[in-house]
């Protein structure tokens, strides 16, 4: 039996040996393609997650003034930057915790969810904008 095909874009289904969607014109990804992809969002999501936890955990021994007086590194900078690095860690572990829940929900149907390409896609936004407003207030 020919495995199950669907369109990225529209949702085309066929079990025809195609490769682009006679609909829209898009590729066409089989449903063990799809678990796949969705086996590396997990993995890259996991990774953001573990990651960015560890630099937050080191980053706030700095901030916390933890070290020793007069060793290691020292953080100089204001509140508002404290705000600022504890907000890019919010939204890159937001990421990464999206990416893991897209990639079971793409692993369990067997394609990937439009809702958290787009919150995907608009943590990226509110990343970009976060940065550009700092920039603006440092400028």
């Amino acid at each position: 039996m020919q495995d199950l095909s669907r369109c990225v874009s529209c949702d085309y289904q066929t079990t025809e040996p195609l490769t682009k969607c006679p609909k829209c014109g898009r590729r066409l990804r089989t449903v063990k393609q799809a678990r796949r992809i969705g086996w590396f969002q997990i993995m890259l999501g996991g990774f953001l997650v573990a990651l960015m936890s560890v630099i937050a955990i080191v980053v706030s021994t700095i901030i916390s003034g933890a070290a020793t007086p007069g060793e290691g590194p020292r953080f100089t900078g204001s509140p508002s930057d404290v705000m600022f690095i504890y907000g890019i860690f919010a939204i890159v572990i937001a990421i990464g915790l999206v990416s893991i829940a897209g990639g079971i929900m793409q692993i369990r149907s067997g394609k990937a969810n439009k809702l958290i390409l787009f919150l995907i896609l608009a943590l990226a936004i509110a990343f970009y904008i976060m940065a550009i407003t700092f920039k603006g207030s440092k400028g």
